[in-house]
This record gives structure tokens, sequence and C-alpha cells, in this order.
């Protein structure tokens, strides 16, 4: 037997449509209705789950993207320093110069 992720969506809606036929034709009406709301309910329960887990990806990836931005701005940082202090030992050597 297939895998779902292995059916087309052509092939999933043709297969909806069977079972949906087939249920219809073996149910009453007031059954069909319980059999749809039942239905129903697990693809709600489907979907909650799936928006849960999209919902925790994405704030795990953003929450990476920040750790990484905070990183290069560390970096950069640092880089700033050292320039910084490059500059001031420069100043210092033309200070030294300039007094004799």
């Amino acid at each position: 037997m297939k895998k779902i992720e292995n059916f087309t969506p052509e092939q999933l809606v043709a297969l909806s449509s069977a079972i949906g036929i087939l249920l219809s034709r073996k149910f009453s009406i007031t059954e069909r209705i319980v059999i749809a709301s039942f239905i129903s309910g697990i693809s709600q329960s489907i979907f909650i789950t799936v928006a849960d887990e999209n919902l925790i990806e994405s704030l795990d990836n953003n929450n990476q993207s920040e750790k990484n931005k905070n990183s290069n701005l560390n970096s950069s940082i640092e880089d700033l320093h050292k320039e910084i202090d490059e500059l001031k030992k420069h100043i210092k050597h033309l200070e030294d110069n300039m007094n004799f």
C-alpha cells in the first residue's frame, strides 16, 4: 500500500471523492452528518497541531536569526574597539613625535 506522501494531489482528491461517495451510499443522512462531523473534527485537530508546529519552528528560526545578528553585532563592536585602540596608539605616537 502506498504511503500518503506518495500520492499526488489529484490522486488524493479522487480518493477522498470515492470515499465520500461510498459513505453516502451506505449510510443514512443522519449517519453521514455524524461521520462528516467526526472527520471534520479529526481534520481540525490535525490543522491545529500543524499550526502549532509551524509556529514553534518559526519562533526557533527567529531566535536563531536574532542570535546570529547579536553575534555579528558583538563581533563588529569588538572590531571597532580594536580600531579605536589602534587609533589611540597612533595618536599617542604622533603626539610623542611632535614633542621632540
